[in-house]
C-alpha cells in the first residue's frame, strides 16, 4: 500500500527530548524531576525521550569550580544534547523512523540544569558568542565547535521551540529575533537558579558568575518579538513540580498547551505562506 506523504505525516508524532536538573555535577535522567513528566507527555500522544548528559565540573569540591569550569560542564552538556537532536534526525533519515517522528516537531526541554542545556542549545548559535575563554577547537572534551563531537555528524540539531523549568541563559544578548519559541517556568523565590539576572552559586557555596533567569529570558523575548510564554510560581523556590501535585499539573498541562497551539499556529503560517506564494506566482 503507498501512503502520501501528508498521511505519513499525519501519522506520526513530536518528540520532546528532555534533559534532567543536577547543577552539572550530579542528576540522572532517571530522576522524578524528569520521568513523570516524560511519562505523562508520552500518554498525550508524545515520542519522550529523557537523555543523559556528561556531568561533573572541574574544580568541584576542591578548590571549588570558577566561571571557566562551569562554562565547560554547560558546554559539554549541550553537546551532548546537540547530539542527542541529531540522532532521532538520523534515526528518521537512515534508521526506518524507528519512533514514528515527525521531523517537522521536535522539541527540546529541561529541568533546572537541564534548563540551561535547552536555552543555550536553542540561543548560543554563534562562535563569535562564546566566551573568550572557552576553546571549542582545541580543548579536550569540548571540541567540534557548536556542534561538539558527541556523535551522529551531518544532520542538524535545531529544534521547533524549547521549554526551560527553572533554568538561566549565559547572557540574553544571544537571543535574537526569529529565535526558537520558548516557554519558561520559575518559582520567583528560587534560591538555587536566579529568577532574574544575578551570580549563580554552586551548591550554596561556590559563587560562579552572573546568569540570566527565566525572569530576564521572557523580558528580553519580548524585546526581541521571540514567541514565548512565561508562567511564573508566585512565592515558590526552585522547581516545585517535583514537590507539588498542583505546579506538576500546572507544568505538564501548559507544556501540552504551549507546545499544542505552536504546532497549529506555525502550522497555518506555513500553508498561508504556499499560498501567497501560488497567488504571486499566478
Amino acid at each position: 500500500m503507498c501512503m502520501s506523504q501528508q498521511a505519513i505525516h499525519l501519522l506520526s508524532r513530536a518528540l520532546i527530548i528532555m534533559a534532567h536538573g543536577g547543577s552539572f555535577i550530579g542528576g540522572s535522567k532517571t530522576g522524578t524531576d524528569v520521568v513523570p513528566l516524560c511519562k505523562d507527555l508520552a500518554r498525550l500522544g508524545y515520542v519522550v525521550a529523557s537523555i543523559e548528559y556528561r556531568v561533573g565540573m572541574n574544580g568541584f569540591p576542591f578548590p571549588g569550580p570558577d566561571s571557566s569550569d562551569a562554562t565547560e560542564a554547560v558546554m559539554r552538556a549541550v553537546q551532548d544534547g546537540r547530539a542527542a537532536v541529531r540522532y532521532f534526525k538520523k534515526n528518521v533519515a537512515v534508521g526506518g523512523n524507528t519512533y514514528k517522528i515527525d521531523l517537522n516537531n521536535i522539541y527540546f526541554a529541561g529541568v533546572s540544569a537541564g534548563g540551561f542545556v535547552a536555552l543555550q542549545l536553542a540561543y548560543l548559535d554563534e562562535v563569535s558568542e562564546f566566551p573568550p575563554y572557552i576553546d571549542t577547537v582545541g580543548q579536550y572534551g569540548i571540541g567540534g565547535g557548536i556542534e561538539g563531537l558527541s556523535g551522529n555528524p551531518g544532520y542538524s540539531s535545531d529544534v521547533k521551540a524549547i521549554v526551560n523549568i527553572c533554568g538561566a541563559i549565559g547572557d540574553t544578548a544571544w537571543m535574537k529575533a526569529g529565535d526558537e519559541p520558548v516557554l519558561n517556568f520559575h518559582g520567583t523565590d528560587d534560591a538555587t537558579v536566579p529568577y532574574g539576572s544575578d551570580i549563580i552559586t554552586l551548591a550554596g557555596l561556590f559563587p560562579i558568575m552572573p546568569v540570566d533567569g527565566s525572569f530576564s529570558v521572557n523580558a528580553k523575548a519580548d524585546q526581541v518579538g521571540i514567541v514565548n510564554c512565561f508562567e511564573i510560581h508566585e512565592g515558590q523556590d526552585h522547581v516545585p513540580h517535583t514537590g507539588s501535585a498542583a505546579y506538576y499539573d500546572t507544568t505538564l498541562t501548559i507544556t501540552r498547551n504551549f507546545l499544542s497551539i505552536l504546532h497549529v499556529v506555525l502550522h497555518w503560517i506555513v500553508i498561508i505562506q504556499q499560498h501567497l506564494l501560488l497567488v504571486l506566482k499566478n
